[in-house]
């Protein structure tokens, strides 16, 4: 009996910056030697049989097993095998989708589930609660029975969360049946360990997800969207490493769209929650006027002389203005241009 295949598995290939994986040597027949390059991980090469590996940098990574039985090798590459999430965001987090122009830009930031590789989760134009843009399942195209199709986030750090505020979780939807029967599901879940395992924390499925079916493919309007509030985003969630995931399991009914995913500290609130970073030395902060179309003044006071930078961020968190001042003790008023910038919220 000879070595006929290098062949290995791990407990995980989607994991948070500083986590490990654990790697399983699957070679047959005869192995008596291991040979392992972890490009990104640490220690980046091994000959141990079931190496534990650690990665540090947020990336995307391969892993080669060469393997040999004293007289033959055999070697097995795996490309893009090991994800490593970017850094947490802190709160309040908010999605509005608004940021992308095409969906492969969310693989960034989230991963795409497609179980039955037919319809998945994509950006669309085509509607939205808020501005122009939200996340469309076309399920009016799904074929068969039994599809499920997820979309599930990095991570976000909760860590900061208290019992006096809490935490709240809110989303809004929109879906139709196609037929006054179709029986699907709507499911929210939630990880504290950066996804390795996961709680069921919401289900709307059949009448409760809706009642009103669609014969055609289906673009809801304004007033078909529907806000969900989660509140029971209890303290073992409060890690460093929270994550939520969304999955749709279909049966053959019309399409679902999904907008507006807001985590925010406090009770629930149908505006969306997308807070102010401060120094603590600031008080009486004030942005006015809220929208606005030419100009945005910040208005605060001091405890004390100190030079201060303004960052306005897309929702991405994408830079597009700063403004360096020698803010005084007292009352100080800053005026930030925003003329030059495109429609939506910053």
């Amino acid at each position: 009996i000879s070595l006929c295949k290098a062949e290995f598995t791990s407990n995980r290939e989607v994991i948070c910056a500083g986590e490990s994986v654990n790697f399983e040597d699957a070679s047959y027949n005869v192995v008596n030697a291991w040979s392992w390059s972890f490009p990104g991980g640490i220690p980046a090469t091994s000959t141990a049989q079931n190496p534990t590996i650690t990665y540090a940098t947020p990336g995307t990574y391969e892993v080669v097993l060469s393997a040999s039985d004293g007289s033959t090798s055999q070697s097995i590459t795996k490309t893009a095998y090991i994800t490593v999430l970017p850094s947490a965001t802190a709160l309040p987090f908010y999605e509005g989708f608004e940021g992308y122009s095409q969906t492969s830009e969310l693989n960034d930031k989230y991963s795409i589930v497609n179980s039955s590789n037919n319809a998945g989760w994509s950006l669309t134009n085509s509607a939205a609660h808020l501005g122009s843009k939200s996340l469309l399942l076309n399920n009016f195209a799904q074929t068969g029975t039994g599809n499920y199709d997820e979309f599930i986030s990095s991570s976000i750090d909760l860590s900061s969360v208290t019992a006096a505020d809490a935490v709240t979780l809110s989303f809004r939807y929109a879906y139709r049946k196609k037929l006054s029967n179709n029986v699907e599901t709507l499911k929210v879940f939630l990880s504290d360990d950066c996804g390795e395992n996961w709680s069921q924390r919401k289900t709307l499925s059949g009448n409760a997800l809706s009642t009103f079916a669609e014969t055609t493919s289906w673009t809801p309007g304004f007033g078909d969207w529907v806000t969900v509030h989660m509140t029971n985003v209890t303290s073992q969630f409060w890690t460093s490493n929270f994550r939520f995931r969304f999955r749709f399991e279909g049966n053959g009914g019309n399409n679902v769209l999904l907008d507006d995913i807001n985590i925010y500290n406090g009770a629930p609130s149908n505006d969306i929650i997308l807070g102010v970073n401060t120094l603590s030395k600031i008080d009486g902060l004030s942005l006015y006027p809220n929208p606005t179309d030419g100009e945005l003044n910040v208005s605060f006071n001091m405890q004390a002389n100190e030079a201060m930078n303004f960052v306005m961020t897309d929702l991405l968190g994408k830079v597009v203005q700063t403004k360096t001042v020698q803010a005084a003790s007292g009352s100080n008023l800053v005026v930030l241009s925003t003329d030059h910038l495109a429609s939506g919220m910053y």
